[in-house]
């Protein structure tokens, strides 16, 4: 599938039951997320669509640390060797493989099914992935500008 302009110079990608996005500029190409282990085939379709090449992918932007989000970035590191950036909380549990911090579910029915039929299901380990660089809240990432 092709990726979807979201604005001039980011783009969503469909990897199923996740997105990712890309920020393509002149020279390098920005991820934000790694998704799950495999998504980095689907990124790197989409990249050669752009007509770009998966090696221009420079930066990783990892939100958190959940199996939809970081899952996939030993893989993508694999093949981009591009630098990771997250949240020190965050980055100490990819570093491990560790897909949650400790958790209880909040009050409430929506609450409840969300835990059973998502989190639960969900994997509470991936393979342990390198974090380059460490962003504190408020901490500013030079990457498309800072």
């Amino acid at each position: 599938m092709n990726p979807e302009p979201v604005t001039e110079r980011v783009y969503r990608v469909d990897a199923g039951a996740l997105n990712v996005y890309l920020i393509v500029l002149p020279k390098s190409l920005t991820l934000i997320d790694a998704g799950f282990p495999g998504t980095m085939a689907t990124v790197g379709a989409a990249v050669r669509s752009l007509g770009r090449s998966p090696g221009e992918i420079r930066d990783v932007l990892v939100t958190h640390c959940h199996p939809d989000h970081a899952a996939g970035l030993a893989e993508v590191r694999q093949a981009t060797m591009a630098h990771v950036w997250m949240h020190p909380a965050d980055a100490k549990l990819v570093r491990a493989g560790q897909a949650f911090r400790p958790w209880k579910v909040t009050p409430g029915m929506h609450n409840r099914i969300f835990a059973w039929r998502v989190i639960r299901r969900s994997p509470s380990s991936f393979a342990p992935a390198a974090v380059d660089r460490e962003v504190p809240p408020g901490g500013d990432i030079p990457v498309a500008g800072g």
